[in-house]
């Protein structure tokens, strides 16, 4: 099965896997989504309780955050909760972020619970407020 392309990217969409998964990575994420029946990982990047970036689903495929803006978005997920990212968590996400929108100046950050049509709190902080608050 083939998956669709994505379009133009203009969301990065944060996620948190869960308080109580202790310092999992991508392998660990995609054995889980997998046995959802899911094709691949849902995000494309991890960022570990370190700091640490992991490589998830490829850029080119379409992300598990909303049907409406999987293909036009890419997806990085906090392992623990949102509200106890630690700060190597945040400050790799703000690296990241940063590097994206020199790639892609039209990408908005926002929290999976700002995408429209979804209902969470997830990642459990406001993703738009932390990013307005840095010195880009």
């Amino acid at each position: 099965m083939k998956y669709l392309p994505l379009t133009r990217i203009d969301l990065l969409v944060v996620h948190a896997s869960g308080a109580t998964d202790g310092d999992i990575g991508a392998a660990e994420l995609r054995r889980r989504h997998r046995s959802r029946g899911w094709r691949h990982i849902g995000y494309h990047f991890v960022v570990r309780r370190d700091g640490s970036l992991e490589e998830g689903r490829p850029t080119n495929m379409p992300g598990g955050h909303e049907n409406r803006v999987n293909r036009r978005s890419l997806g990085v997920c906090l392992v623990g909760g949102g509200n106890d990212a630690t700060p190597a968590q945040l400050t790799t996400l703000a690296t990241l972020a940063t590097d994206l929108k020199t790639w892609l100046p039209e990408l908005e950050v926002v929290g999976h619970r700002d995408v429209p049509g979804v209902r969470t709190s997830c990642p459990g902080f406001s993703v738009r407020d932390w990013w307005d608050g840095l010195s880009h």
